[in-house]
Formats: C-alpha cells, structure tokens, sequence
C-alpha cells in the first residue's frame, strides 16, 4: 500500500469485512434454526425428497429433505463384490500433488479430460494474542 489515503480505504474494508464476517455467521445460524423449525412444522411426518405443504392463502412450501449417505471406504473390502457392483459407483478426483509435478506435455493431457475454474478465495485475521483491537 503506497498511500496513505490507499491504506485507510484498505483497513476500513477490512474492517467492514470483518464485521460481515460476524453479521453473517449470526444470520446464517438465525436462517438454519428458522429453516429447519418451518420445515418440520410443515412436514412432521416428512419423507426424503420432496415434501409440499399448501398454505391457506393458496401458496405451497415445498421443502426437500436430503439424506446424505457416505461409504466408508475402508470398509468396502468387506462387501461382496457383487453387491459393491450393484450400489456403488467409483469417482474420479485429481491428485493435486502428482499432477503439479508432471512436466508441461503430461500435464496438457491430464487438462484434456479436467475442467479448471477459479475457486472463491478464503481470507481470514490472525490476530495476535492479547490483541484488543484498534
């Protein structure tokens, strides 16, 4: 940072971000509680999938009941491979790693079967202990 008028504007954003930071996590944790009481005020007896309530003003609130279901991969050697066949589907990732270290030609055929899209940066303040803020 340059200036000085650059370097106020800088720590003022910061600042504002960080005020988001904790307005949003208050207001996530408020939107989660009001979500998750809504939905099982409509739907006490909810099926996975889709659920439709109709309000008597004629609108509808459809909520969706998700299920995750995660294998446990060390135990997947214990399925008969049959059934492992029949319920299990394997996916592909990238090893970041060993892909950063093939030479250029190896990583332009690896590019050929990825698709590669910026993610959203993460940002966070380490503050010093015994810091009280300025």
């Amino acid at each position: 940072m340059a200036e000085a008028s650059n370097e106020e504007q800088y720590y003022e954003t910061l600042r504002r971000w960080q005020e988001l930071q904790v307005t949003i996590a208050r207001l996530t944790a408020e939107e989660r509680a009001l979500r998750e009481n809504l939905f099982n005020g409509a739907f006490p007896s909810s099926k996975e999938g889709v659920n439709t309530y109709e309000l008597p003003d004629g609108r509808k609130i459809k909520g969706t009941k998700k299920v995750y279901r995660n294998v446990i991969q060390d135990a997947v050697a214990n399925l008969p491979a049959e059934l492992a066949a029949r319920v299990l589907k394997q996916k592909w990732e990238l090893r970041v790693g060993p892909y950063k270290q093939l030479d250029k030609d190896e990583q332009k055929i690896v590019d050929g079967i990825i698709t590669i899209t910026p993610g959203l940066p993460t940002l966070e303040v380490v503050e010093p202990k015994g810091w009280l803020g300025a």
